[in-house]
Formats: structure tokens, C-alpha cells, sequence
């Protein structure tokens, strides 16, 4: 299980602001595990249609609808979600113009030790030089507790990494984690 890897150091190479801090009702009574996987929901749909590069056919109703289903509505603004999937379509094609966006990508391969790393990766990006690894995270962290996270993630995206550049034989040029309740990304080594 990816998410289980060991963490690495609190190394933030950089930093950037995408979008807005989504608010949260009831944060103490959300289960941010459920939220999460709505949000997931919602973001993976933006990158699965022909608009994809824009994020804009998903309407406030669809994600209301998503988040109704995962039964987390009552916890976040539809129009928030959305304009925060909006600005992290922008956000993406402003740095990696012209790239190709997998969302949900499945992984399976060997690890040292004889495992086997099963998981999915939130999102990849091909670029002519590489990929780019960025996985989605609905913590309501602030941005000083971001490089925390990145190094509690960090196994995770280097096992990622690893099995992506041994399936294709290309580099993954950078590792992403985005906070999406938080409005921000952090590059990680």
C-alpha cells in the first residue's frame, strides 16, 4: 500500500498557491477520509472529459451531486469545490502547457523486499522531458504544517515515482503533493 510508505524528511523544494482555502463547516465533526474521496471523485471527473485542459464542464450541480452522494455536502460549497478544480486546471496548464493529464492512474510492480505495490496515482502529467507526479490531498492543514505532509507522503510518491520510470524507462521530473482544502501545492524531492 503506497500510503503506508515510510516517510522521508520535511524537504519542500517549493511552493505555490493554487486557488483559494476552501472552508470547511462542522470540521470537527467531517470525516476527512469521506471528504477526501468526494473531492477525488469530483477532480478525477474534471480530467476525464474532452474539456479536460479547462476543468469547466464540471457545473456546481455535478459536484453537488457528488458530494451529496459521499454525503459531505453539508460540509463544503459546491461553487468552492469546483472553482478550486477550475484553479488547479489553470494552475496546471500555466506551468506544464501542452501536457498530457492521467487521472487515477493504476500502478502495480515489484518493490525491494519481494513486495508488490498496488495503488493509484491521483494524477500524471506527460511531458516531453518527464512526468510530473501530483497526488491530491483534502487536508485542512495550514501552510506551515505543508512540509509535515510532505514528508509524511514522501515514501509514498518516490514508490510511485520508481514504478513509473521502471514501466516506461522516462523520468518523473517532479513529485506533487496539492492541498486542495488548503489551496496549495508543495513540490517535494
Amino acid at each position: 500500500n503506497p500510503s503506508a510508505a515510510a516517510a522521508g524528511p520535511d524537504e519542500v523544494l517549493e511552493t505555490a498557491q493554487v486557488g483559494e482555502r476552501i472552508a470547511v463547516a462542522n470540521g470537527n465533526a467531517v470525516d476527512w477520509g469521506v471528504l477526501g474521496s468526494a473531492i477525488h471523485a469530483c477532480l478525477a471527473a474534471s480530467f476525464t472529459h474532452g474539456t479536460a485542459a479547462a476543468g469547466g464542464w464540471l457545473s456546481d450541480e455535478a459536484v453537488a451531486q457528488a458530494l451529496e452522494g459521499f454525503q459531505v455536502r453539508a460540509h463544503v460549497d459546491a461553487a468552492a469545490v469546483r472553482q478550486q478544480i477550475q484553479a488547479f486546471h489553470a494552475w496546471v496548464q500555466q506551468r506544464w502547457p501542452g501536457c498530457q493529464a492521467r487521472a487515477e492512474v493504476p500502478v502495480k510492480a515489484p518493490m525491494p523486499g519481494g513486495q508488490i505495490l498496488h495503488g493509484r496515482i491521483d494524477l500524471l502529467l506527460d511531458t516531453p522531458q518527464g512526468f510530473i507526479l501530483i497526488d491530491h490531498k483534502s487536508s485542512p492543514h495550514g501552510s506551515e504544517q505543508w512540509g509535515e505532509l510532505a514528508g509524511r507522503y514522501q515514501g509514498q510518491l518516490a514508490a510511485y515515482a520508481q514504478a513509473i520510470e521502471t514501466a516506461t524507462g522516462r523520468p518523473v521530473r517532479e513529485q506533487w503533493l496539492w492541498m486542495v482544502v488548503g489551496g496549495g501545492a508543495v513540490r517535494t524531492c
